[in-house]
């Protein structure tokens, strides 16, 4: 069951990233531009009761915990580094970055110089990946293994149909260099790599590609139609357990397993996001007609969440946009376009 618990936050014009702490049950939300034009993070317990403020004196575009939780990093015009009590630790120079989830590692770029830089914070040191590597439009298709040794980047130019892979260790060695010719012209969307870490999916408009880390194509299928590209929400992912992988297709969601089975859900509205649970039992998907609904991984549906209840604020357009389940898997968060963020509470019953 799955009850509404409480509101995060203040009232903005876009969805506010969120990020829950990796251990415990705390949420950092960052305020987008609203009409205060506030820059503030925000830490928040489950209960609802702030913790922490942030200002970071620009707009935050993204937030994510490192280093085993112990600092929230906060994308604005370069890459903060705080503490949860508040204090400001560091700013790396870049627009963009993408953390190691095990070591003290990002990559940031440098829109002035066009140079991707993979920084080691431990040892100080700094490795160049490349100029005119990777294009900024493409910001989002660069991406860590889960164990943190490798390094993936998949781009192309618009209009162009091969798609450019690069791989790395996490010491800055190339290890594959590669391109990938389709039969039809369709831009990278975002990569996702496998629990184990052994491969890694890429999901483009019309195709998803399985990809081990040498570079070798594993398998490929084709979609039913175009994907959606939306700038905010999570559409394209592995179950925690690694044998399922399920992607958003327009007002359907396909799960499919290694060996090729496929399930279908079917929704009558267009798929928003959507989070695995992380029992891995079941997912949350976020549907345009502000709805939240929960399907099992059979394709059976549990239950629906309406958002535009009187007690979660009461405006008409709160459709959401981000979900993100606690590590405990107790609590859902929803950051919502024309709202703010919200808590609901999930029991087994």
């Amino acid at each position: 069951m799955i009850n509404y618990h409480r509101q995060c936050g203040k009232w903005g014009y876009t969805p506010n990233p969120i990020a829950w702490h990796p251990y415990q049950a705390l949420l950092a939300t960052g305020s987008t531009l609203d009409y205060k034009k506030r820059y503030d993070v925000t830490i928040w317990n489950a209960d609802g009761q702030l913790q922490t403020k942030l200002n970071c004196q620009s707009y935050v575009e993204e937030l994510q915990w490192v280093l085993n939780g112990t600092l929230l990093a906060v994308r604005t015009n370069v890459i903060q580094l705080w503490n949860p009590h508040g204090r400001l630790i560091r700013q790396i120079p870049g627009s963009r970055m993408a953390w190691n989830p095990v070591y003290p590692q990002v990559v940031s770029y440098n829109a002035k110089q066009n140079f991707w830089q993979l920084w080691d914070l431990a040892s100080a040191t700094l490795h160049d990946l490349g100029q005119n590597l990777i294009p900024e439009a493409f910001k989002d298709n660069l991406a860590w293994s889960v164990d943190g040794e490798y390094l993936v980047a998949a781009w192309n130019q618009p209009s162009v149909n091969p798609i450019e892979l690069r791989i790395w260790q996490r010491n800055g060695q190339l290890i594959a260099q590669t391109s990938i010719n389709h039969h039809q012209i369709s831009q990278v969307l975002e990569i996702v790599w496998h629990p184990s870490s052994r491969m890694f999916a890429l999901r483009t408009q019309f195709t998803v590609f399985l990809i081990d880390r040498a570079g070798q194509m594993l398998d490929q299928w084709e979609l039913d139609s175009d994907q959606r590209e939306w700038e905010h929400g999570r559409c394209f992912g592995w179950s925690p357990d690694g044998t399922l992988l399920a992607q958003a297709n327009q007002t359907k969601l396909q799960i499919r397993t290694l060996n090729g089975q496929s399930i279908s859900i079917e929704l009558a509205t267009t798929v928003m996001a959507f989070a695995w649970h992380p029992s891995g039992d079941f997912l949350a998907i976020a549907a345009w007609n502000n709805q939240i609904q929960c399907w099992d991984r059979h394709g059976k549906h549990l239950a629906t969440v309406i958002t535009d209840v009187a007690d979660v604020g009461g405006r008409a357009v709160m459709i959401p946009f981000i979900l993100e389940w606690d590590v405990s898997g107790s609590y859902l968060a929803a950051s919502l376009l024309g709202c703010t963020v919200h808590l609901w509470r999930y029991s087994r019953i």
